[in-house]
């Protein structure tokens, strides 16, 4: 028994394992190889190379933006004879201010306590079933917008928006104001199909290329998109990646069938201490969105789609003797 293990155990370096080959000799079986071959061979030339860029490492940038309002806007109040009744707006502050509570009995308004609600704070004191805090008066009233909007020439109003935007993986920073601009070409131009590498957007315009009115749009309020889309290829010249712009509203545009539709916020002017101008304003609201994708010639990337191509190749290869 023992004698037999080791003659296995030692005619096994005798012996070797191999592959055998069997030539079939048909016409349409060598050219069925064939065009599995050149299938193949296109679909990592021409899909993972060329159009999936399987040459080139990717990078998704990191974006910062800042943006400046300019302009102003004015309404005319009938009840002010100052000025000609005109007033000229610009920015302010945002507040929030307060509204009511309910209450059986002072334990449930606790001294210096804030409500959940952001009502105020609690003066510990009960009144009309109603606890009484320490707050502007007289609360805040909630009415319908005014229609038409207020404010007039608010379409007009310009805003700079600048953008900055680093690649990581291949050191490269790029900003949406061009390499060559000057403050002579900055003051005159307007960002337009034609002219789509201006930084300056008209606020009119920016809601118009979303689809909507910009006056019906004010009424109610709302959100509009500025997505920014920066998509460049580095293996070419560095000043060739530019942003593209689109726009888009955000928010439900069908208001008569959301809770609170639109956008509005508040603001105050205050006089002292003791007396200010509560403001519930209704306007459009602008979100900038940036994204995007780089790419530039990797030898990784490169020598891994290769390689995964020549296995497949090698899988289908002719061997003749």
């Amino acid at each position: 028994m023992t004698r037999r293990m080791d003659c296995d155990w030692m005619c096994s370096y005798d012996t070797q394992d191999g592959l055998r080959f069997v030539h079939i000799r048909s016409v349409s079986a060598a050219f069925l190889q064939r065009v599995l071959q050149l299938a193949v061979l296109a679909y990592i030339i021409g899909w993972v190379i060329i159009y999936r860029h399987g040459y080139q490492d990717m990078e998704v940038p990191v974006a910062t933006v800042t943006s400046k309002l300019k302009g102003v806007a004015f309404y005319r109040d009938e009840d002010s004879s100052s000025n000609g009744g005109i007033s000229v707006w610009d920015a302010a502050d945002y507040v929030i201010p307060p509204e009511t509570a309910e209450c059986n009995t002072s334990s449930d308004c606790p001294k210096t306590e804030m409500d959940p609600k952001g009502v105020g704070v609690f003066t510990g004191n009960c009144v009309n079933e109603k606890c009484e805090i320490h707050s502007w008066c007289p609360l805040e009233k909630d009415q319908q917008a005014p229609t038409p909007p207020k404010l007039q020439g608010a379409e007009n109003l310009t805003a700079l928006i600048k953008i900055s935007v680093y690649f990581p993986r291949f050191n490269i920073s790029r900003r949406n104001i061009p390499d060559d601009a000057n403050m002579t070409w900055m003051q005159s131009c307007r960002f337009s199909a034609e002219n789509n590498t201006c930084p300056i957007f008209r606020l009119g315009d920016m809601v118009a290329a979303a689809g909507e009115d910009f006056k019906t749009l004010a009424t109610q309020g709302g959100v509009i998109g500025i997505r920014v889309a920066w998509f460049c290829d580095f293996d070419y010249r560095v000043s060739l990646c530019r942003p593209t712009y689109s726009f888009r509203r955000l928010d439900n545009p069908h208001r008569q069938s959301t809770i609170s539709p639109g956008y509005n916020f508040r603001y105050a002017t205050y006089y002292g201490q003791n007396k200010r101008t509560l403001i519930k304003a209704y306007g459009i609201r602008f979100e900038v969105q940036v994204y995007g994708k780089a790419r530039k010639f990797g030898i990784v990337p490169t020598v891994l789609n290769i390689a995964s191509g020549i296995a497949l190749l090698g899988g289908g290869r002719n061997d003749e003797g």
